[in-house]
């Protein structure tokens, strides 16, 4: 339902789409350069 309300409320904006992309995948970017840096040893807050 709210998944389905932000579409509808933000259905002309590609740019509001752009940016929550760019958002997650950044932070999914941030986590494989962490995994590889602390993959001798991982921190106890990274997964």
């Amino acid at each position: 339902m709210i998944i389905v309300f932000i579409m509808i409320k933000y259905k002309n904006n590609l740019l509001y789409y752009q940016t929550i992309y760019t958002k997650i995948r950044n932070i999914r970017i941030i986590r494989q350069y962490k995994n590889i840096f602390y993959l001798q040893d991982p921190p106890a807050g990274v997964y």
